[in-house]
This record gives C-alpha cells, structure tokens and sequence, in this order.
C-alpha cells in the first residue's frame, strides 16, 4: 500500500505542478491578448478620428469648391495667358473703346511677373469706363503706366502700361 500511496502522491504533485503551469501558461496567454486587443482598439480608435477627419475636409472641399474655382480663376499661368487676353479685349468691347494688346513681355526665367502694354480708343466717358472695368477685372493687375490723349474731337487715346501679379509661374 505504501507505494501505491507514493506513486498516487507523486502523480497528484505531477498532476498541481502541471495544472499550475497550464494556469500560468493561460494567465500569461490572456494577458497577451489582453494587450494585443487593446492595442488593436488603439488602431481602430485612431482609424475612426483619421476618418472623421477625411470626412471633414471632404464636406470642406465640397463646400467650398465653387470659392475655390473662383479663386483659381484670379491666377494665370501659361495655359490661360490666352483667355486673360481676351477678357482685356471682352472688357473692351464691352465699354465700347476699341482695345488692341501692343506688347506682352512674360520675363522668363525672372521672378518679374508679364508686362503688358494695351492702348484703347473712343470717347472720353468708354476710355476711362474701360480703366475702371481693368481695376474690376478677377485679376490682380498693376498699372505701372496710364497715358491719355485726346486724338481728336472727341476721340481718346488711352495707354495703359500693366503688371500681372497673379502669375502663376
């Protein structure tokens, strides 16, 4: 009886030491995924706020967009040096004076933004309509240069010497 009663006592020590292992092997596997969860719901935390936030300068974008098209048409660059062209002369047109571009110096390779050198034609009241239309025009223009001249009766001459600032370059 007594080896029965030694090999039932060393198996019960076998049998604690092992459980005890097992627990501790277990308590250590759950405090692991106790940090991985916590370190995955750091992650997901931090990918809602970066998507909260696309999101957010998403609806600003949207919101703004109409501003933004108005503000990207106050600049020229190459592309639509044409089309700023053409407003001069639609501004013209538009205040009656007949207007023609004699000069157009983009200074390349320089940080000088185009000079433009325009003269209109007509009566007085269209000549200095048609500065005041260029000071309203969505680009930021510098006069460097305004000439008047009375040509004959009633008919003007206006020269305008002009920066154009809001070159993109």
């Amino acid at each position: 009886m007594k080896l029965n009663s030694k090999i039932l006592f060393l198996l019960s020590v076998v049998l604690c030491l092992s459980m005890f292992f097992f627990g501790w092997f277990l308590f250590n596997k759950i405090a692991y995924l106790d940090k991985s969860i916590a370190e995955t719901n750091d992650k997901i935390f931090n990918f809602r706020a970066e998507l909260i936030n696309l999101k957010s300068w998403e609806r600003f974008l949207d919101e703004t967009g109409n501003e933004r098209k108005i503000l990207s048409s106050a600049f020229v660059n190459e592309k639509s040096l044409v089309h700023f062209i053409e407003d001069l002369e639609k501004s013209g047109r538009e205040n009656g004076v007949e207007v023609e571009v004699h000069a157009v110096n983009l200074a390349e390779g320089q940080n000088e933004p185009p000079s433009f050198r325009l003269e209109s034609a007509g009566n007085f009241s269209s000549v200095y309509k048609y500065l005041i239309s260029l000071e309203t025009l969505p680009y930021e223009i510098v006069f460097r240069r305004v000439f008047w001249d009375a040509e004959s009766e009633g008919k003007w001459r206006g020269v305008y010497e002009i920066n154009l600032v809001s070159y993109e370059y």
